[in-house]
């Protein structure tokens, strides 16, 4: 039997590239929860920061466990382990779409962390859940509404929501956009990752220009210390659920969803390297991991990385996920992560979720393709309506003389209103709908319009408040639509025949 080494040269290259791959994540959403949602440091460094520690550490050990367990089943030296950690989808969706909207609503940043941790939570079950119904749907759900419904939140929580903080900075935020943009787009040939350079150089630019302040890298060292990551169970409270299933379940499912997606998109990589992993054990443990991790104050899922083609090539192994998961436990648990998210602009790390939504948006048409266009443009449209009305509410938080509900007397308001609600499956169902059109599968657009009626009768879609018959107009408007679609069925109507003489 082949000699199966537990160290390879290579694991250091890989352990770099894919901690850096991550760790840029965290840099960017510490800047946002202190900055923006208002988390204090000591949640952040001290309970916060040691949960996302250990859920990579757990993480890293397991990825390892997976690859040295195949390569010893195989009898295969070159196994390469998969590479994961905390995703960037759901990482900036939960801060931007799910903790943000409760802070700036509720103006209670422990809440905010706790709807965090019960999305954590919920989403982890959606998780496990789609590691057994995902396969059958992706073979029912049109990758049309499936991918422009993500490509749609992508562009509103990750391009909309923090275009405005990223320019509140203009010089450090336009070079680095740029310098992101034009690297990624230019395809060079580089040693040092993208993300690397461009926020090194935005964060030069702002040493340089007088943006940032010295002193915040001083008090910063104030959090240095060993935290242990601790339990938290403050956030098992029916305020924090019951705000959670009121206003993020359709973000929650949807996103979640869509990273199990990814996830089976990153272990068929593995499998056409020649690495066949277990894919519905990996995306349970996954799920299961990040679980865990919820119950000690880290609010991010872990996922599976695409990339294992990458580092296949450069011949690593499998015990690179084990110096990821050590770095990142080290950093976190100790305080050091303070003193380099003090010393980086937070402006020179948004860039990267700007690059991630259009990245999401250009994959969703690649894959649905040129037949399906006008359907992923409309699934793509529809979720952008949920940021464009909480700017309108926000803006009436500004103007004592508006209130959301006098706004919501006006007919564009309201229209906004009844559309941002459950936006994630409206643009889902919606998009759904014209595809099965464009196949003149009446059968199935029928189901599908009935799963809208379902949705906005409980108050999933379509309505602020989950009850029953939540919002009878929609419901009857999307029963008639299945009629339709039924009708049409029975006629055999398909494009070459014509229905109107």
């Amino acid at each position: 039997m082949t000699n199966i080494p537990f160290f390879k040269k290579a694991d250091v290259d890989a352990t770099v590239g894919v901690f850096f791959d991550g760790f840029t994540k965290v840099i960017a959403g510490v800047g946002i929860m202190i900055g923006v949602l208002g988390i204090s440091n000591e949640t952040v460094f001290r309970r916060i920061m040691p949960g996302i520690g250990l859920a990579v550490l757990l993480y890293g050990l397991y990825l390892w466990w997976e690859g040295y367990n195949l390569a010893k089943a195989k009898n295969d030296p070159d196994t390469v382990a998969l590479p994961g950690g905390l995703v960037a989808g759901r990482f900036f969706i939960w801060l931007f779409a799910i903790m943000g909207p409760t802070y700036w609503v509720t103006k209670d940043a422990t809440l905010a962390w706790h709807v965090g941790l019960w999305a954590q939570l919920i989403g982890g079950i959606v998780f496990i859940a789609g590691a057994y119904i995902a396969p059958i749907l992706l073979k029912v759900i049109p990758k049309g509404a499936l991918f422009g419904s993500l490509a749609g939140g992508a562009l509103a929580w990750l391009f909309l929501s923090p275009i405005g903080e990223l320019f509140s900075k203009p010089v450090v935020g336009f070079v680095s956009l740029f310098l992101i943009l034009i690297l990624y787009a230019g395809n060079f040939k580089l040693k040092l990752p993208v993300a690397i350079i461009a926020i090194g150089t935005g964060t030069i630019v702002a040493w340089v220009t007088g943006v940032m302040d010295v002193n915040a890298v001083t008090d910063s060292f104030s959090n240095i210390g060993f935290n242990i990551p601790i339990p938290v169970f403050a956030f098992f409270n029916a305020n924090a659920l019951n705000y959670t299933l009121a206003n993020f379940m359709p973000i929650i499912i949807v996103f979640s969803f869509g990273e199990v997606i990814s996830a089976i998109q990153g272990i068929e990589q593995a499998t056409l390297g020649g690495d066949a992993y277990n894919g519905k054990r990996i995306i349970i443990m996954t799920s299961v991991i990040s679980m865990i991790s919820g119950l000690f104050g880290n609010p991010f899922p872990m996922g599976v990385y695409w990339g294992h083609v990458g580092w296949k090539k450069i011949k690593a192994g499998t015990s690179y996920m084990i110096g990821v998961g050590a770095l990142y436990f080290i950093l976190c648990t100790t305080g050091l992560v303070a003193i380099a998210t003090s010393a980086i602009p937070v402006e020179s790390t948004l860039p990267m979720l700007i690059f991630i939504a259009l990245a999401s948006t250009a994959q969703a048409f690649e894959v649905a393709g040129t037949k399906y266009l006008i359907a992923t443009a409309l699934g793509m449209a529809v979720p952008i309506i949920e940021i464009v009305w909480g700017k309108v509410t926000a803006a009436a938080g500004l103007m004592p003389e508006w209130t959301v509900e006098m706004l919501a007397q006006q007919g564009v308001a309201s229209g906004y209103l009844v559309v941002s609600q459950g936006a994630a499956f409206t643009g889902m169902i919606w998009a759904a709908v014209i595809c099965f059109t464009i196949d003149n599968n009446w059968k199935n657009a029928s189901f599908t319009a009935l799963i809208g009626a379902a949705l906005a009768f409980i108050g999933i879609i379509n309505s602020k408040d989950i009850r029953i018959f939540a919002n009878p107009t929609f419901t009857y408007l999307y029963l008639g639509l299945a009629a339709f679609f039924l009708v049409l069925h029975f006629l055999k109507v398909d494009n070459n025949k014509e229905i109107i003489e």
